[in-house]
């Protein structure tokens, strides 16, 4: 079994940026890739809340519905 990294984030002398984490999480994906992925993760900031709902609505809402509705149509369960 592999050790288990473990981040912390934190505002020290020495702080572990995004970029650095960015590159580990994109590392970590690379060489253990998920079995079933509708599309890879990826970060998007916003500043207003009500641009994060409509972001939210369109981005994770809609495709499950999508996909939920496309797998009832060939015969699967929704997940």
């Amino acid at each position: 079994m592999k050790d288990l990294t473990v981040y912390n984030h934190s505002n020290t002398p020495n702080p572990y940026i995004f970029s650095k984490c960015q590159a580990s999480m994109i590392s970590a994906f690379e060489d253990n890739p998920p079995n079933e992925m509708f599309w890879y993760p990826s970060v998007i900031y916003l500043r207003s809340h009500v641009v994060f709902v409509i972001a939210n609505f369109f981005l994770h809402y809609i495709p499950a519905l999508l996909a939920d509705g496309i797998g009832i149509i060939v015969g699967k369960t929704p997940r």
